[in-house]
């Protein structure tokens, strides 16, 4: 039996043991409500199945069986319908301290918006965790023959740290979808703090939105959750 067979069967063991203690790993939407307290009690049946539960695996698709098997998701995933458009927020749920880390937001035409309308974004703006520090942005549209990345204008909003890409004035015309990535490298004053971000964007028909439509929650490892609770 390979070393990895092993450590899944040890996962199961502590998934029960987990269960039997009323705890459940969450793996989606649930932690992106997080508050943004250090230590919050939400996020503690996540930091346990960080410990003690292998790192989900995207290979296991091909082996229906480890399906089956509990694993931990680093990444917690969002969606939400507006208008004619689908938005999915991944963003990480862990750092290290001064780690990098990639906040992506795919925006797509909503399954019963009309086919052979224009459809157009026009900007997308992204909220870190407090302290995160903007290194680079990426917009990728992979229907576009002959190319994939779009160009795009960023500003800052120093209050909060928001950052905006903008579109040219004719806007990133949408045939299926596009991705948006945005990279932030994590401070050492944050260590161990949790951080909330979140997601807005405009286009055809979405009114610019006073509120975020989508949110996510990251946390920084502490040195002693690193080590597997040892200081």
């Amino acid at each position: 039996m390979s070393k990895n067979m092993m450590r899944r069967g040890a996962s199961i063991l502590a998934a029960v043991m987990i269960g039997v203690g009323g705890l459940t790993i969450g793996t989606g939407a649930a932690g992106a409500q997080g508050s943004s307290g250090s230590g919050s009690g939400d996020l503690l049946p996540d930091k346990v199945g960080q410990q003690l539960l292998a790192q989900c695996n995207p290979m296991d698709g091909f082996f229906p069986v480890l399906l089956l098997l509990p694993c931990w998701n680093p990444t917690e995933y969002e969606t939400v319908e507006i208008g004619d458009f689908k938005v999915r927020y991944e963003s990480p749920k862990s750092v290290k301290p001064q780690g990098y880390v990639n906040y992506s937001i795919y925006v797509s035409r909503n399954s019963e918006s009309a086919g052979d309308a224009a459809l157009t974004v026009t900007s997308v703006t992204h909220q870190p965790p407090k302290g995160f520090k903007f290194s680079d942005a990426s917009i990728y549209d992979w229907d576009i023959p002959g190319t994939s990345r779009l160009s795009w204008t960023a500003t800052s909003d120093p209050a909060i740290g928001a950052v905006t890409l903008t579109a040219p004035p004719e806007g990133w015309p949408m045939d299926k979808s596009i991705e948006f990535h945005f990279y932030y490298h994590a401070g050492d004053a944050l260590d161990g703090a949790d951080g909330d971000s979140a997601v807005k964007f405009t286009g055809t028909g979405v009114p610019p939105a006073d509120d975020w439509q989508l949110t996510g929650h990251t946390r920084v490892e502490t040195v002693s959750s690193l080590n597997g609770g040892s200081s």
